[in-house]
């Protein structure tokens, strides 16, 4: 099964629901001013209870220090870049860092490949929301097959688009969030089952998060 992010996970119930369906990874989301967002102390409880899953925390423009800091406490595996951060910020980090970039209208295309990070998320744009909008970006708009790094598509990703956006992306891995919620931060059981039953039949592509 391609590899797939759980992205906004605020509780143990849909962490452990996320991992038995086959999820990748786990994604926390320290930015304070998410619906999604989760304090340092619950995470490290939900990574505590799962020691064999991936967690991936999620910063925006947020100081390198305090990153740090969440990294070692929470002991995540991975970490996403959500904000503004310069190349050689994302290269400041000892663990595997994932590029976003959403799909600004007029984006300047050479951006994709100015990042040396292990992926770059491609996300949609809302200027009053930091990812988790719940829209898919138009599919077509990126000449995919030119960027170097391994993409990970994200932005409204649900059990109705998810194989046709494999399909026209090829992407390496997934993260889903909003498409699998009752509400921000709330995950649904049925949801999540209908989406992990469409991706079963789907190939890994070599990444895995790590």
């Amino acid at each position: 099964m391609i590899a797939t992010k759980i992205c906004g996970i605020t509780n143990d119930l849909d962490a452990k629901l996320a991992i038995s369906l086959g999820a990748s990874a786990l994604g926390f989301i320290f930015y304070k001013k998410s619906s999604r967002y989760i304090d340092i102390k619950e995470a490290k409880m939900i990574t505590r209870n799962n020691s064999n899953s991936k967690f991936i925390g999620v910063f925006v423009d947020e100081d390198s220090e305090y990153i740090k800091k969440v990294i070692e406490e929470v002991e995540l595996h991975g970490i996403q870049l959500h904000g503004n951060e310069s190349n050689s910020f994302c290269q400041s980090f000892d663990i595997p860092v994932i590029k976003a970039i959403p799909l600004k209208p007029n984006l300047n295309k050479s951006i994709f490949n100015s990042y040396n990070v292990s992926a770059l998320l491609l996300d949609s744009y809302d200027k009053n929301l930091i990812g988790g909008t719940g829209k898919t970006f138009d599919w077509s708009s990126v000449k995919f097959d030119q960027i170097k790094l391994p993409i990970i598509l994200a932005g409204g990703l649900n059990d109705k688009n998810i194989l046709s956006g494999i399909k026209t992306v090829n992407p390496s891995a997934l993260d889903i969030s909003s498409g699998v919620e009752v509400r921000p931060g709330k995950k649904s059981k049925t949801k999540m089952e209908n989406i992990f039953s469409k991706l079963i039949s789907t190939k890994n592509k070599g990444y895995n998060f790590d």
